[in-house]
C-alpha cells in the first residue's frame, strides 16, 4: 500500500484560503480554557468575543475584541451570522464560569471554541494591549451631523427605523455590518446607534477590529436621543451610503 504524504502541512480552510495545521488545535464541539498568558498568540488567529453590557466594554477591552453580550437571548444564532461557522472564538467575561457556560452551549456551531479562564479585567492587568470604544452623547452627535462630516448607522431593524430614526440616518441590521462595511469608507467618522446601546457597541467594536479610523457609539441609543428632546423623523423611507 502507497503511503501518501504532504510536503508541507497546510490545509485548505472553508474560506479557500491557505492555512498551516495546528496540532493542538481543538476537536470541534469542544471547549478549551485560554490562559491570560496565551491570549496575545492566539488573538492573532482567532476573535475574541467580549460577553461584558456595553458600558464596561466601552471603559476598556481588549483591542479587537468584538462586543456580543451575553445577555443577547439568541446569541448563538447572531454570533454565527456575524462571524460564520468556521470561526475561532475565545468568549470572555468578568465572571469566567460565565464565559464557559455559554462557550460549552454553542461549541458545536464554530470551528473552534474558547474561553478566557479569568476576569477580563485581569488582561488589562496583565500588560496586553487595551483599548477605549470611542462615544458620543446625544448633544455632540447633533452637531457633529449638523457640520455634514459624519456617516449615522442606525442598527436596529426596519420596523424600529420606521417608528422613529434621525434625520439622514442609513438602516444596517447588525448582523449584516460585516458584509456592509466593505462598501464605507474606512477614514470617515461613523456613528452608530441602536434602541438602547447594545446592537450599536457589537457594530462598532467590529469596525474597530476591521481598521475604522473613528467609530463611534451613541450611548442610550435612541432612548437617550428622545430623552435628550432631539428631533426624530418616521417613516420607512431608506437613506443610501454618501
Amino acid at each position: 500500500m502507497i503511503e501518501r504524504r504532504w510536503l508541507f502541512p497546510f490545509v485548505l480552510c472553508a474560506a479557500g484560503c491557505v492555512e498551516p495545521v495546528v496540532k493542538d488545535r481543538p476537536t470541534p464541539g469542544s471547549v478549551e480554557p485560554l490562559a491570560v498568558a496565551a491570549v496575545p498568540a492566539w488573538i492573532k488567529i482567532g476573535i475574541p468575543v467580549d460577553l461584558r453590557p456595553p458600558e464596561e466594554f466601552a471603559r476598556g477591552h481588549l483591542a479587537g475584541a468584538v462586543n456580543l453580550q451575553a445577555g443577547y437571548k439568541q446569541l448563538e444564532l447572531r454570533a454565527r451570522r456575524f462571524f460564520g461557522a468556521s470561526a475561532r472564538l475565545c468568549l470572555m467575561a468578568e465572571d469566567p464560569a460565565e464565559a464557559q457556560r455559554l462557550a460549552t452551549k454553542v461549541a458545536g456551531s464554530f470551528a473552534e471554541m474558547r474561553f478566557l479562564n479569568a476576569r477580563v479585567s485581569d488582561l488589562e492587568a496583565s500588560g496586553i494591549k487595551w483599548r477605549r470604544q470611542r462615544t458620543i452623547a446625544p448633544s455632540e452627535t447633533a452637531a457633529l451631523l449638523a457640520s455634514g462630516d459624519a456617516l449615522l448607522i442606525d442598527a436596529r431593524t426596519a420596523e424600529e427605523y420606521a417608528s422613529g430614526h434621525i434625520a439622514g440616518a442609513v438602516l444596517i441590521y447588525p448582523d449584516d455590518a460585516p458584509r456592509q462595511a466593505a462598501f464605507l469608507r474606512p477614514e470617515r467618522t461613523v456613528v452608530v446607534i441602536c434602541e438602547a446601546g447594545w446592537r450599536s457597541s457589537l457594530v462598532v467594536s467590529w469596525l474597530d477590529r476591521v481598521g475604522f479610523a473613528d467609530a463611534r457609539n451613541l450611548i442610550g441609543g435612541m432612548v437617550a436621543w428622545r430623552k435628550a428632546d432631539k428631533p426624530i423623523e418616521r417613516g420607512d423611507e431608506q437613506r443610501s451610503f454618501k
